[in-house]
């Protein structure tokens, strides 16, 4: 038996090329990650069109939801959705998240 191949990890360029049209993408933010998650990452997954991007910040205890422009291929801040509130896509109808619940201990 032979042993498995092992894949080198993807560069989010090669990820977000990955995704198919009409995805949601979701981001967990840390102090040490926030500006490359809302910068680079987001510009990513513009570039490669994927449709809509939740960023939830523990620390603001918010879920942050960008939509891609039609024209011009960047994101604009939809909608910030904070406990007490539900998050949902018109991307996957039925989605519906508790930020309360995503954030309780």
């Amino acid at each position: 038996m032979s042993a498995p191949a092992i894949r080198p990890r993807l560069t989010y360029e090669e990820l977000c090329q990955t995704v198919p049209e009409g995805t949601l993408c979701d981001e967990v933010l840390s102090p040490s990650t926030a500006r490359r998650d809302k910068g680079v990452k987001l510009a990513a997954y513009a570039r490669f069109g994927v449709r809509e991007c939740w960023i939830a910040s523990d620390e603001n205890q918010t879920v942050e939801a960008y939509r891609l422009e039609a024209t011009g291929g960047t994101y604009r801040l939809a909608e910030t959705c904070r406990p007490g509130s539900t998050a949902t896509t018109p991307l996957l109808q039925g989605l519906a998240l508790d930020v309360a619940a995503l954030f309780a201990e």
